[in-house]
């Protein structure tokens, strides 16, 4: 039977640095070996440093009169990375990223999150090669009972659901029954070309509303991007859902990146730098 599914993000990879390899390019840049402990500095993530070096590098200001020009450095990463996106100066936080396994979405989701396809790389599950057992969809958080319901919407959103939950078992049904007509094609000893072709046309049968998953990188440009437009009270529910879920784990992960962003009046987040 057809059912419906929650979101899930898992944060399964993000930038890391090869100290080492940092350690010999600053020093081939002159950086002195104190500045060099500093910049390194393991009380600092990953992304948040290499952010830095990339920063610092564009104006080769690791120390000061390393560079002329320069006659002081900001050494507080927090106070540094602000700056950064009070500047604007987005080029050096598409260096790092974070990747996420997300399960639970629909093509509804996915078909506007690979729109931000700058700066992302996607993994999206195929629907050509894995043949379904189950159909899961994820229930639109907008038809879901509350408690500010009136008898009358809370009828409508009832009703909704009976349709949805319809609609998909219906999908279910044809999708077995396709399966039953191309069962020789299917069977386990079958040619794997032949499953997939099957595999291929059976999923013309499914809604756009079926759950799938994959992994999504974002670098922290593109991801602040995703964050600004789908956080916002104007995105779709799902991708709205998802945006805020991201968010707040990356507010919690990298807060130097992400800790401009609060909540409006209307309850939607939005940041204090928009374009970065």
């Amino acid at each position: 039977m057809p059912k419906p599914v929650d979101i899930r993000i898992f944060n399964i990879a993000r930038t890391t640095l090869d100290r080492g390899a940092c350690r010999a390019w600053l020093t081939d840049q002159q950086v002195p070996e104190d500045a060099i402990e500093k910049l390194l500095s393991s009380e600092v993530t990953d992304c948040a440093n290499l952010v830095r070096l990339c920063g610092k590098r564009c104006y080769s200001a690791f120390v000061p009169e390393l560079n002329p020009n320069v006659t002081r450095v900001r050494w507080d990463i927090a106070k540094y990375i602000d700056h950064i996106l009070e500047s604007g100066h987005g080029s050096v936080i598409e260096q790092v990223d974070y990747s996420f396994a997300i399960e639970g979405i629909t093509r509804v989701l996915t078909s506007e999150l690979n729109r931000h396809r700058a700066g992302v790389a996607l993994s999206e599950g195929s629907m050509r090669f894995i043949r379904l057992t189950d159909i899961e969809y994820w229930l639109p958080t907008s038809v879901r009972p509350a408690d500010s319901d009136t008898p009358d919407v809370a009828e409508k959103k009832e009703k909704t659901r009976e349709i949805l939950a319809l609609a998909f078992k219906q999908a279910e049904d044809n999708y077995q029954a396709l399966q039953e007509v191309w069962k020789d094609e299917l069977a386990t000893q079958a040619k794997f070309s032949s499953k997939k072709a099957i595999t291929s046309l059976m999923r013309r049968t499914v809604p756009i509303g079926v759950a799938t998953g994959g992994v999504w990188k974002f670098n922290f440009r593109a991801l602040r991007h995703i964050c600004t437009m789908r956080a916002d009270e104007a995105a779709e529910e799902e991708i709205n859902l998802l945006a805020q879920m991201l968010l707040q784990h990356m507010m919690t992960a990298e807060i130097n990146f992400f800790g401009d962003f609060s909540i409006n009046e209307k309850g939607f987040w939005q940041p204090k730098y928009k374009k970065v």
